[in-house]
């Protein structure tokens, strides 16, 4: 078991997995009113991954930043990038701090080709893969711990009355997040039924 002695980013961690979880599992209140089997929205599987690759490498970003911060490390003028990503894996690479610096730097080219060209996008596979190779440089930094197991969740409660005079009823949701059966992230919302 790893120990976290960032706080600050290892909450950021969490927020990302949680909201990624969701993102991933988006179709699960849907199903709540659906006839047949619930169908993936092609733009969203489309849009989505790539949104959190971009993300998860800016989290990849902030840890380094924190790192030499936290060692009062400057990076020198002799490298050439040092004010930007590439320059901080390079730095950290020379200093042996990094240890899957090749992986980490095809992340970062693929997240400018993402953030730079609407036509790129990347799928739920590759934001895992990215995630897995995060951990497995940050867990030894102390970033972030071993990665928590969360449960999606969907609800609809009975039809209700509303007080809204052009409604039949409404259904109250409920999506969100359950770890070890505590509730960690949720949305709520309702859908009413107009009358005619």
């Amino acid at each position: 078991m790893s120990t976290v002695r960032h706080e600050p980013f290892w909450q950021a961690w969490l927020t990302f997995l949680r909201q990624l979880t969701m993102a991933r599992n988006y179709p699960l209140p849907y199903s709540l009113d659906a006839v047949g089997p619930t169908v993936r929205n092609p733009f969203l599987e489309h849009l989505l991954p790539s949104i959190l690759f971009v993300r998860v490498v800016s989290l990849l970003d902030e840890a380094l930043r924190i790192y030499l911060d936290q060692e009062s490390l400057t990076i020198p003028k002799s490298y050439r990038h040092r004010k930007a990503l590439k320059g901080r894996l390079e730095f950290l690479r020379d200093r042996s701090v990094l240890h899957h610096y090749d992986e980490l730097d095809a992340l970062r080219d693929r997240r400018n080709a993402l953030a730079h060209d609407a036509a790129n996008h990347c799928s739920w596979d590759d934001v895992d893969s990215a995630i897995d190779v995060l951990e497995a440089e940050l867990q030894p930094l102390g970033f972030v711990a071993e990665r928590p197991l969360y449960e999606p969740y969907a609800e609809r409660s009975g039809a209700q009355d509303s007080s809204d005079p052009e409604a039949v009823c409404q259904w109250q949701y409920r999506f969100g997040l359950r770890q070890k059966e505590a509730e960690v992230l949720a949305v709520t919302w309702s859908s009413k039924l107009l009358r005619g």
